[in-house]
């Protein structure tokens, strides 16, 4: 079995992220396929993004390689190899 990729967000990134954005957040929820609550759990560090969810918030925002490994992979993640 493989091994599960932890994701560490810089929350106040992903936070700056949305705020900055043109859409509201029941929209973003929605784009990314989760109920407003979950995203506010998102947002707060509550629970976990997936990367299935990482990918989706991507999308909707346009985010380049560098920018996405910034805001979802922290160093320690980005430096295991696994990804």
């Amino acid at each position: 079995m493989a091994k599960a990729i932890k994701l560490y967000t810089d929350l106040k990134r992903f936070n700056e992220l949305i705020e900055s954005s043109d859409y509201p957040l029941n929209v973003i929820a929605r784009k990314a396929g989760m109920s407003r609550q979950s995203l506010d759990n998102k947002k707060k560090g509550i629970r976990e993004i997936t990367i299935g969810e990482m990918l989706a918030f991507c999308e909707i925002f346009n985010l380049n390689k560098r920018d996405r490994e910034e805001i979802f992979l922290t160093e320690q993640v980005r430096n295991t190899h696994l990804i």
